[in-house]
């Protein structure tokens, strides 16, 4: 039987294996076309993805979980806001 902590430690790390090709993608398309919001856009998205990370961190290294549940809650309030800075800033 397989325990629902390695399930989720495989699921977190897949979640952190795909954010990290879509910060890539918005990455590159702000180099080809030096737009300031894909760069935001870009941060924000490896920060939601460093919240990820800290899911799989826990289940390797056995965090505390309260420093994983403030590490997590703090890294998605940041990247959400930088992804929100990104969506409302204008394109020059």
């Amino acid at each position: 039987m397989v325990s629902t902590t390695a399930f989720a430690v495989l699921a977190n790390a897949v979640s952190v294996a795909l954010g990290g090709v879509v910060t890539h993608v918005a990455y590159r398309a702000h180099r080809r076309t030096a737009s300031r919001p894909l760069l935001w856009l870009a941060v924000g998205l490896a920060t939601l993805t460093a919240a990820g990370a800290l899911g799989v961190a826990d289940g390797l290294v056995g965090l505390d979980p309260a420093v994983r549940r403030l590490g997590q809650a703090v890294a998605l309030a940041a990247g959400f806001a930088l992804v929100t800075v990104a969506l409302y800033q204008q394109v020059e």
